[in-house]
Order: structure tokens, then sequence, then C-alpha cells
């Protein structure tokens, strides 16, 4: 389990990719394989500062990531949308907030075609 922190700095030059990618498709990042079309990248502070007030508010998910490959079905979408507003809310005028809000896209565009999609979040 990830123990997020709400102090970590955003100047750290690695990155989270949050992107929507077909069920089960295979995503290795080595050169000419597949990449996602639908993709994020949110430096780590600003997605550790997600998941730090997703905990604190006890979101579903967030405290079963991993530091590797994480896949969301779209019902782990959708019970984190439910409660996506309370994200936005608490993070509003910080770093984070633009992030929270893109995430909220992802989210909602993994439910836009039942069973086809899943969300891929993976730490550096």
């Amino acid at each position: 389990m990830i123990r997020y922190s709400e102090n970590e700095p955003y100047d750290s030059g690695d990155v989270v990719c949050v992107a929507l990618i077909p069920i089960g498709q295979v995503v290795s990042w080595a050169p000419g394989t597949y990449e996602p079309e639908r993709a994020i990248w949110i430096p780590q502070g600003a997605f550790e500062r997600i998941g730090a007030v997703a905990q604190r508010l006890r979101f579903p998910v967030f405290g079963e990531l991993v530091h590797e490959q994480n896949r969301l079905s779209a019902s782990a979408c959708e019970a984190l949308l439910e409660r996506w507003d309370d994200m936005e809310e608490e993070t509003k005028g910080t770093p984070a907030a633009p992030w929270a809000a893109q995430i909220r896209v992802i989210l909602r565009d993994c439910l836009a075609v039942p069973n086809r999609s899943e969300v891929l979040i993976e730490w550096p």
C-alpha cells in the first residue's frame, strides 16, 4: 500500500501516468509497442497530494494502489467519480487542482463505453 503525503515537494522530475486503455491491453513502454492515446503525465508530487486527500477522505481504490502498473475497472472508476467533487474541492487552489480535473475526464471516459476500457495508473 502506498503512503501518500500532502506535503510532498512538487519539483520532483518523476511523473505518474494516468491513461485510458482497452481492457487487458499490455503497456510496456518499450519502443515500437502500444502507447495509450489518452494519457496524462502528472508530476509525482501532485499525484501524491491527490492520493493523500483520497486517503484522508477514505476514497475507494487509492488505498489499494501499488508503485507499479495499476488498472482500474469501470466499476472502480464509477466509485471514484461518485466522490470526485470532494477531491476537486479539497485540491482547489493547489498545484494538484488541474490534475484532479483531468483525472475526472479520464475516469468519466472509462465509463463512456462500458466493458471496453480501463484506467491505467503507473508510477515511475
